[in-house]
């Protein structure tokens, strides 16, 4: 079950990253 919420998160993170066009937040 955690590691499906961390998933979710990391993967929302990346949206947001994404959507906000910076991409230093995932590295």
């Amino acid at each position: 079950m955690a590691s499906l919420m961390a998933a979710a998160n990391a993967f929302g993170l990346m949206a947001l990253a994404t959507a906000d066009g910076n991409h230093e937040l995932i590295a």
